[in-house]
């Protein structure tokens, strides 16, 4: 089938889990090789043999762990197609409260580690031959947010800043590497269906509303939460509190897999993808919009 992703070669960090683990199990039903990677090593093998795939322990803000990252697929592969530097943190800190060890460690994990991710496999792939069948040497992909472009987020300067900067990169990184045939794009979601943004949540529903009671208290009183088509909606003490429907894991991973296989992928090298649910989205100059899965998605 021309969609599927036979041949192609892919390393996914942050792959153990949320976003990195459902793309894992996308690309694999497709037929892509996978290098999985991620700082809970037993999780990463754990899916990998789920999978019938690779995998490794690598915490990607040590440079002794991405270089043997990198030289693990290149053993294994002689290339590397794909990169999806999707390794991340999220943490939820008002702005007055931040400390510059939170600041440091977010930026350490969300920007300096998707740099030097990306940079040592672009200094890898501007070598190799050609992805079977294409004209492109390699494909870079990151997870931002769409945080990036929003901003104004209270409870996660520091998170919406290192996205702002992968956002950024991405874009540096396709100019630079356009010459070698490697393409750099992102993906930029929205809030997405996972444990950790449910509990982030209900993070942001206790330190706005209820820091005067404690968290114990808090969780035991959080009674139920109710899904609906377009919002997420959060009932605490007979009060409602509405937020966007998450995109669904599932949904990201539908765009992953059209940035690594579908044409447009191979002409345009500079692509920010925003994921936002409901269908609202920014579109800039002769950018093309598409909407499906009951999210849009914008190249920009």
């Amino acid at each position: 089938m021309a969609n599927r992703l036979d041949g192609i070669h892919a390393l996914i960090t942050g792959a153990a889990s949320g976003i990195g683990a459902v793309c894992a199990r996308r690309m694999a039903r497709d037929g892509a090789a996978l290098l999985l990677a991620d700082l809970n090593g037993e999780g990463a093998k754990t899916l990998a043999r789920e999978l019938g795939q690779t995998a490794v322990q690598a915490d990607v803000t040590r440079a002794a762990d991405v270089q043997s990252m990198l030289d693990l697929a290149y053993q294994r592969w002689g290339r590397l197609d794909v990169l999806f530097n999707n390794a991340g943190i999220a943490e939820i800190r008002p702005l007055l409260d931040l400390t510059e060890e939170e600041w440091d460690r977010m930026l350490a994990v969300n920007l300096r580690a998707v740099f030097f991710v990306l940079q040592g496999a672009a200094k890898r792939m501007r070598h190799q031959s050609p992805i079977a069948g294409s004209e492109l040497r390699g494909k870079l992909i990151q997870t931002a947010s769409i945080a990036a472009y929003r901003g104004g987020m209270p409870n996660m300067a520091h998170y919406a800043a290192s996205k702002a900067g992968v956002v950024s990169i991405t874009r540096t990184a396709a100019q630079v590497l356009a010459a070698s045939k490697i393409t750099s794009n992102c993906v930029c979601p929205g809030a997405v269906d996972t444990l950790l943004s449910d509990a982030q949540l209900a993070d942001a529903v206790h330190s706005q509303f209820y820091s005067d009671m404690s968290r114990e208290q808090f969780d035991k009183k959080l009674a139920e939460k109710i899904e609906g088509p377009k919002t997420k909606t959060v009932k605490f003490q007979g009060q409602l509190y509405e937020y966007p429907r998450d995109a669904t894991d599932e949904e990201i991973a539908n765009v992953l897999k059209d940035t690594v296989k579908n044409p447009w992928a191979t002409v345009r090298v500079a692509a920010a993808i925003a994921i936002s649910i409901p269908l609202v989205v920014l579109v800039v100059g002769s950018s093309l919009v598409w909407a499906f899965s009951g999210f849009a998605a914008g190249r920009f």
